[in-house]
C-alpha cells in the first residue's frame, strides 16, 4: 500500500501562452540532444544543421525555461535556442549567423549576471570572476527573470509559443527585484490568432507551448502592463504584481565554481 500524504498537489501545468513582453521567473534547463547531432565541444552542446541560405552548422544550446514565478503561468513551459559566442562556432560562419551569435553570447552573459545578482556596469574582481570559466553545466538550474516573446504563428499551427526575447537584469532594478521576489509583470497584450492552413479561416488559439523548430528568432517591441488575473481586453493599470507575504527574496547569488 502508498502513502500518499507527502506527495506534491497535483498542477496544471501552467496557463498557456505568456502575454508578449511580460517578465516572470524561470529556470533553465538544457535538453541532451539527440543522437548525432552532439558537439564535440560539450555533451549538452547541439550541432544545429544549417539552413537552406546558411553555409556552416551552428553550436548552441537547446533550451527549456519553465515558469516559478507565483501566479497563473506557474508551471508552464516555453522553448527557445542560445547560440554560443562567435569565437565558439567553427570558422566560415556567414555575417547573418555572425549576428545571431553574438546576441546569444549576450544573453548568456546576462543570465549570469541575473541568476547571480551581477550588475552589467560591475567591473569588479569578484564581477568579473563570476563570469569567467563558466560551462555549460553552471547554466543548468538558473533562475532568473526574463521577458518573453510571442511567436507569430504560422498557418496550420496548433499552438502558440512563447520565446525568450530579454534576461532582465539589475539594470533594471525594480522589475528585476519584483520578479526575482516571487512576482510576475503580465502586459494586456492580445494574442495572435492562428491562421488556418488552405485559407480555411482562423483557428483556435491554442495555449500550448511546444519545441521550436530551428529559425531565426525574431524582435517584437512595445510593452505596457497590468496586473495579472485580469480578463482579457480589460483596461490595464501600470501595477506590479507582488509576491504574497512571506516569500523568500532573491537570496544569494550561487557560488562561482570553476570547471572541473
Amino acid at each position: 500500500m502508498f502513502d500518499l500524504n507527502n506527495e506534491s498537489e497535483q498542477k496544471t501545468g501552467g496557463g498557456g501562452c505568456i502575454p508578449d513582453r511580460s517578465i516572470v521567473k524561470v529556470r533553465l534547463s538544457i535538453r541532451k540532444p539527440d543522437n548525432g547531432s552532439t558537439s564535440a565541444i560539450h555533451p549538452l552542446v547541439r550541432t544545429f544543421k544549417p539552413g537552406k541560405n546558411s553555409g556552416v552548422p551552428l553550436v548552441g544550446f537547446d533550451c527549456v525555461f519553465e515558469v516559478i514565478s507565483q501566479g497563473e503561468y506557474n508551471g508552464n513551459k516555453f522553448y527557445d535556442y542560445i547560440f554560443l559566442p562567435v569565437n565558439m562556432q567553427v570558422q566560415g560562419i556567414d555575417k547573418g549567423q555572425a549576428g545571431t551569435c553574438k546576441g546569444g553570447g549576450a544573453k548568456m552573459r546576462a543570465i549570469v549576471e541575473a541568476a547571480r545578482g551581477i550588475h552589467p556596469a560591475d567591473g569588479s574582481p569578484e564581477a568579473m570572476q563570476a563570469k569567467t570559466g563558466v560551462g555549460p553545466d553552471h547554466f543548468q538550474g538558473m533562475e532568473f527573470p526574463a521577458m518573453v516573446s510571442v511567436k507569430k504563428p504560422q498557418p496550420g499551427d496548433q499552438y502558440i509559443n512563447n520565446s525568450l526575447f530579454k534576461v532582465i537584469t539589475l539594470e533594471d532594478e525594480q522589475d528585476y527585484k519584483t520578479v526575482m521576489a516571487g512576482g510576475q509583470i503580465i502586459t494586456d497584450k492580445p494574442l495572435p490568432e492562428i491562421p488556418a492552413a488552405n485559407g480555411q479561416g482562423a483557428a483556435q488559439a491554442g495555449g500550448y507551448q511546444q519545441p521550436p523548430s530551428y529559425q531565426a528568432p525574431s524582435a517584437q517591441s512595445g510593452q505596457t502592463y497590468q496586473q495579472p488575473h485580469q480578463a482579457q481586453g480589460a483596461p490595464h493599470s501600470q501595477q506590479y504584481q507582488t509576491p504574497p507575504q512571506g516569500c523568500n527574496g532573491p537570496g544569494q547569488p550561487p557560488q562561482w565554481m570553476p570547471n572541473k
